[in-house]
């Protein structure tokens, strides 16, 4: 597995441009795809930044902008917000070990441990009952005493001269604590295709291993291509709107790139009577005869609201009806473009 930059390197690229094959080479990528845009993202993400137009949308041959997420909220003249980036920007912290939700899964990891008086027996039928790579030696509440994987059983079995039990085929355990930077610990889960986490205290709390891994940036990949093509179209569809239509609203900004999701609901939905008219004026001017304008708002916002809790590292998924709505309203905007 790809070795990251340290974040100080990370964090130097803020405001140069890059093309894909220089950002992707810069992190050690060759491609991008599933696996290097959520990667790449959060790193940037972790050091607050992010690029413009999106790298998992722009164009091959385009430049990106890296920039911090967006502006910091301001006040207009009539002290309201005109601007809510502090829900809509992206976090400037690294994705924790402890926001998978293995890695605190106590009661799993107590029904997938032996301890060091069990037969190696027990171990091996326990691992191959439950598909397992590997399985804790434990004592007590949290008195690791090591771990049997396939690798450290082979290893026994070749070597001469020694018992065939659950001491000789143990190897000692790798572990990590909850709170530190899951991105900087990958290397080593590669490597050893697990580890072990404990929390501030020394307890055990969880195990992460390489496929939990998979499996969470599956699910990630997935509804955050969705909303990277959903943003495309929808720039794409509210560029029809002119400088002076943006700046009647969101004051500062003449143009639809680098807004976001909040902005977007700005040109579209009044926040009050002052805007009425302005944003009447910008729907009438996309064109959408047979689009009701409630109805698209509010699926924008369903649509925000899984965009902030991917980009905040929301350690719940989106569930299988958010998935849906996402593939819904990307179809709907390639219609109106």
């Amino acid at each position: 597995m790809t070795e990251l930059p340290s974040p100080e390197l990370i964090a130097a690229l803020g405001g140069t441009e890059q093309t894909i094959a220089e950002l992707l080479r810069f992190f050690g990528f060759r491609v991008r795809n599933y696996h290097s845009v959520p990667v790449i993202d959060a790193a940037l993400q972790s050091v607050g930044l992010t690029t413009d137009p999106p790298f998992s949308t722009c164009r091959r041959t385009e430049t990106m902008k890296v920039v911090p997420p967006g502006p910091a909220t301001v006040t207009d003249d009539d002290g309201n917000d005109a601007d809510d980036s502090q829900s809509d920007a992206l976090p400037h912290r690294p994705f924790l070990v402890s926001d998978l939700p293995c890695a605190t899964a106590t009661d799993i990891l107590r029904a997938k441990s032996v301890r060091s008086n069990d037969t190696l027996q027990k171990a091996l039928h326990m691992m191959q009952r439950e598909g397992l790579s590997q399985i804790p030696v434990i004592d007590g509440v949290s008195e690791l005493k090591g771990i049997v994987t396939w690798r450290s059983v082979a290893t026994m079995y070749l070597r001469t001269g020694i018992a065939h039990e659950l001491a000789n085929a143990m190897e000692p355990a790798e572990t990590v604590e909850k709170h530190m930077d899951l991105f900087r610990e990958l290397p080593r889960l590669n490597e050893h295709g697990y580890l072990l986490v404990r929390d501030n205290t020394g307890s055990l709390t969880g195990i992460i291993t390489t496929a939990d891994i998979t499996r969470r940036f599956h699910d990630t990949a997935l509804p955050y291509y969705l909303l990277g093509e959903i943003e495309s179209r929808l720039r794409s569809c509210l560029s029809r709107l002119d400088a002076n239509a943006i700046g009647a609203i969101l004051k500062g900004k003449n143009s639809i790139a680098g807004l976001m999701f909040g902005d977007y609901l700005k040109l579209l939905h009044p926040e009050s009577d002052k805007y009425a008219a302005a944003v009447e004026a910008n729907w009438q001017s996309l064109g959408w005869r047979g689009v009701d304008r409630a109805m698209f708002v509010n699926d924008l916002r369903r649509v925000k609201s899984v965009r902030n809790s991917i980009a905040h590292f929301d350690p719940t998924p989106p569930t299988p009806e958010d998935i849906d709505h996402l593939r819904k309203f990307s179809s709907l905007l390639k219609q109106l473009m």
